[in-house]
């Protein structure tokens, strides 16, 4: 499994290279649970300008229940934590637009 995981995240960097080959803009739009620090360090390295993550519920037991993966919740919030530290300090959303 963890193989084919990698084949999985080989392709989506071969795929954000490509697109910013073209002068285009990468968003990333991700539960945040497959990648770790060392992974997102590269893909915004390769150009993705914006991540966003997906949380389905706002307790841990629901939300879990919702994507079927236990211990998501946590691993979801470790990576927006993370991505906050590195970001810009600039947070987007339905009612605070960028």
């Amino acid at each position: 499994m963890e193989s084919i995981l990698l084949i999985h995240m080989l392709k989506l960097e071969e795929l954000i290279l490509k697109v910013r080959l073209k002068n285009t803009r990468v968003n990333l739009i991700t539960n945040g649970t497959l990648y770790d620090e060392k992974r997102f360090d590269h893909i915004v390295e390769l150009g993705v300008e914006a991540v966003e993550l997906t949380i389905n519920h706002y307790s841990a037991e629901v939300h879990e229940s919702l994507n079927q993966e236990p211990g998501s919740f946590v691993k979801t919030i470790r990576t927006l934590e993370y991505f906050k530290s590195i970001g810009s300090g600039r947070s987007c959303s339905k009612r605070s637009p960028c």
